[in-house]
């Protein structure tokens, strides 16, 4: 319809499957891109990290 956005199967496949834990380099080599880059600039939807830095570092502050 007009006005909606189109829906983009490329970044949502990458994307799903680096969430489930493909390393990107299989990612980009399966979707042969050229580099890690164009993945990460254009095609990840979100730059959510598995780890939650904030807990990471008080953790390591009570061990010190």
């Amino acid at each position: 319809p007009p006005g909606m956005k189109k829906p983009r199967g490329r970044a949502t496949g990458s994307t799903a499957a680096f969430q489930a834990g493909a390393p990107v380099g299989d990612i980009v080599a399966y979707a042969n891109w050229s580099s890690s880059v164009l993945f990460d600039k254009y095609y990840r939807l979100g730059s959510n990290t598995a780890t939650h830095f904030t807990t990471a570092i008080l953790r390591k502050d009570k061990k010190a």
